[in-house]
């Protein structure tokens, strides 16, 4: 049987609730919107609110409920759940890969110019360097902290497969490689879940190999953390914006509203 998919659109919430809902109405996450701004998202479900500004630009950003992490302008920022600065590494990176999804010990950055790490320890920053060309012939997609000394990677091979790869924290080496069959990539980590778009849809597979398909993945699909438990699916081709929030036995995806127009700072 099909696996059913929920799919709820936002209804925006009026200028004058706006200060009320932002004291009864829970946080769903950050998102970056196509403009670059960085905006918290409220509601539940059905019914969502874009908050007011919390960074006028930012070229990437990964956010849990503790944190997250915003690259702007070749500096990686680690802040607190209402964006105060905690931390701060000049990367030099463009858009480097990022990822927070529980307390900010958990936040680490790939940086595919330098072929390096770069750990959170929820305060600062500690930049593993990898062995040289360890990726020469794969392209890293996604990266995910697994415990105290190791970092999981997914690559994606020149012909389009997509691997999974264990590097050292502490030693920059990499531990194991493991072939992912039938998943291409570019694909993405989701605590236990893999995400990669296929002929079907945006496929979304558990850890013990089942699969669920939600009608939506446009070739130029970005994909960003918003929360601990939440993602956000951007197009800039199609300029949709979508929450997803993957559990095991459903998923719930939202329409998110679009941005407030340029010059509106609320």
């Amino acid at each position: 049987m099909k696996p059913h998919i929920f799919v709820f659109l936002a209804v925006p919430i009026c200028l004058a609730g706006w200060l009320q809902a932002q004291v009864s109405t829970p946080k769903l996450g950050v998102v970056r919107y196509a403009d670059g701004t960085v905006r918290p998202i409220y509601g539940i479900e059905a019914n969502l609110i874009v908050g007011k500004q919390m960074f006028p630009t930012a070229d990437a950003i990964s956010f849990s409920d503790f944190g997250g992490l915003v690259a702007v302008n070749g500096r990686i920022q680690l802040v607190g759940p209402r964006g105060a600065l905690v931390g701060q590494y000049n990367s030099y990176e463009h858009k480097p890969l990022l990822n927070v999804d529980r307390d900010l010990t958990t936040g680490i950055a790939y940086l595919p110019s330098r072929e390096a790490l770069l750990r959170c320890d929820g305060k600062s920053f500690v930049l593993t360097q990898l062995s040289r060309g360890t990726f020469s012939d794969s392209t890293v997609n996604s990266v995910q902290v697994v415990g105290t000394h190791a970092a999981r990677l997914l690559i994606t091979s020149r012909d389009g497969n997509a691997s999974e790869a264990s590097i050292s924290l502490d030693t920059g080496q990499l531990m194991s490689i493991k072939f992912l069959p039938g998943i291409e990539g570019p694909a993405f980590l989701d605590h236990a879940f893999v995400l990669f778009r296929s002929k079907h849809g945006l496929e979304v597979e558990a850890s013990d190999g089942s699969r669920r398909t939600i009608d939506l993945a446009p070739k130029d699909l970005i994909i960003e953390r918003m929360s601990s438990d939440w993602l956000h699916l951007t197009s800039p081709a199609t300029h949709q914006h979508c929450a997803l929030h993957l559990a095991s036995t459903a998923l719930e995806l939202s329409e998110l509203p679009a941005a407030p127009p340029p010059g509106v700072h609320r």
